[in-house]
């Protein structure tokens, strides 16, 4: 749901890299754009994404960055 909350373009975008394992290369070349254009729309996406789950959630994060919990800040949160 936090990927379906951002732009069309951006969730396409990050459900084919992050998703479905598309390459980031594969992904620039196939949609026509620079690589380095790519990679940069890629970290700015994810950092949108970042910050929808810690305005919903509260997440406990291991020492190499990977969520291993989470707990809802607010039960009426729209996109848990």
């Amino acid at each position: 749901p936090f990927i379906q909350a951002l732009p069309e373009d951006e969730a396409e975008m990050l459900t084919s890299i992050d998703i479905h394992g598309q390459s980031q290369k594969e992904y620039a070349e196939k949609n026509g754009m620079k690589y380095s254009t790519l990679k940069s729309r890629v970290q700015k996406s994810r950092d949108k994404m970042n910050m929808l789950f810690r305005e919903c959630c509260e997440l406990s994060i291991d020492q190499h960055g990977n969520i291993m919990d989470f707990q809802a800040k607010n039960k009426r949160c729209e996109n848990c």
